[in-house]
């Protein structure tokens, strides 16, 4: 049985000004068999492969009169260790954990903690956070908490707690509660930034309430489903399943919206892993509701795919994908086999012919391949990490979006 490859792209992003990964292409990470070690775009060998793992570099900018450094993280005999550009051991690998952070490198070994300085200077992290200092602050905006305790059999108590700092922690007091007759009470969703809505079940139904006891939907719904889009009344939809027949209602609704009654919708209700894709499904086929319940793509296909977050979708029609991105109405006019959602900025596709392509948005192909891998994530630059697992725990090695493999 052939192993299928797994090709993960993982887009790295400095967080601190002072580093970043390298990204002149001069030192690939290159894999020789079981070894690493590393080469240039052209696969020439720059650091010999004698390393059990060999992570990108890191690029520490000239600052305070020291010199610009590339510092890389490698591993022998199970243990990690720093070396530089030139492959000169910074570090020896005596280290279970290696990690970076500003000038400095995060390294744990017996349970002993230490920071290794860009300016070749190692000091031991005697306590607190290995590599950054307990700071404790007061947070602006610290959310309130909500409690919903059964006091007795079909009689709930709702308690709302404000935080307030003091003696350098936050403790809660109680600033309002609510009692409240029914089969079960929970918490369904913050609304307008100051209260917060609770779904109520009585007698089987369900229906949302306030803090303050306003009703603002009444239990007579089988099923309550919270859409985070807002809508053109300024507010979050609930659509509600009703004797089978659906409804978008706008519980949430201010000013000349408050009493807006709720619309019903033709057809069957289904929704993606988006929190606002909504797909419609009649007897044409399926298609895509707004929050609004406004059709977004007609119900004409036989199929329809979320491939990101509610702007691009594949849609299927007489055994063939196409591509649609919502906000410009831009179509890739391309047939496909099939189409899948990757991680970040990226979809798959099938053609005709049988091939695999990565694309960027929906219409820049950037890494054709003859089989299918199993996943994409953005990584580094135009570089993709390559797993021959489906789990992306056993790397194969890196290559470039055009193709080049740097491992042998």
């Amino acid at each position: 049985m052939k192993k299928k490859t797994v090709l993960a792209l993982t887009l790295i992003i400095s967080i601190f000004p002072a580093f970043a990964q390298e990204n002149s292409y001069q030192l690939i990470p290159y894999r020789k068999g079981k070894l690493w070690g590393y080469c240039d775009s052209k696969k020439k060998i720059l650091i010999q492969p004698v390393w059990e793992e060999a992570r990108w570099f890191f690029r520490f900018e000239a600052t305070d009169g020291l010199p610009e450094q590339r510092i890389g993280i490698v591993k022998k005999k199970g243990k990690y260790g720093l070396i530089d550009r030139h492959g000169k051991v910074l570090a020896p690998c005596q280290y279970d954990i290696a990690e970076a952070d500003a000038r400095t490198f995060y390294l744990v070994r017996d349970k002993k903690s230490y920071l290794y300085h860009v300016d070749n200077k190692k000091t031991e992290q005697i306590s607190g956070d290995p590599v950054h200092s307990p700071q404790i602050e007061e947070l602006i905006g610290y959310p309130v908490k909500y409690n919903v305790q059964e006091i007795s059999k079909g009689r709930f108590r709702i308690i709302k707690e404000k935080p307030v700092f003091t003696n350098g922690k936050y403790i809660y007091n109680k600033t309002d509660s609510l009692d409240y007759e029914a089969d079960a009470i929970y918490q369904f969703a913050d609304h307008n930034g100051t209260d917060s809505a609770f779904y109520i079940v009585k007698n089987g139904k369900k229906g949302l309430i306030t803090l303050g006891g306003t009703q603002l939907l009444e239990p007579v719904f089988d099923s309550l489903v919270r859409k985070h889009t807002v809508t053109e009344l300024g507010t979050e939809a609930v659509f509600c399943l009703r004797n089978r027949q659906w409804e978008i209602a706008y519980p949430f609704a201010k000013g000349d919206a408050l009493n807006t009654p709720p619309r019903p919708v033709e057809g069957e209700i289904h929704f993606g892993s988006a929190w606002s894709t909504v797909l419609l499904k009649n007897k044409q086929g399926w298609g895509l509701l707004s929050a609004n319940g406004d059709i977004l793509i007609p119900t004409v296909y036989d199929s329809l795919v979320d491939l990101k977050y509610q702007e691009v979708f594949g849609l299927k029609k007489n055994g063939v994908w196409t591509i649609k991105r919502l906000d410009n109405n831009t179509v890739n006019n391309h047939k496909f086999l099939d189409v899948r959602a990757e991680k970040g900025q990226y979809i798959s596709a099938k053609r005709l012919d049988g091939t695999w392509i990565l694309m960027l948005e929906i219409d820049k192909e950037i890494f054709p391949h003859k089989k299918l891998y199993g996943s994409y994530s953005p990584y580094f630059k135009d570089f993709l990490s390559v797993y021959e697992d489906p789990n992306g725990e056993r790397l194969l090695g890196f290559a470039h979006s055009n193709g080049t493999r740097y491992w042998d």
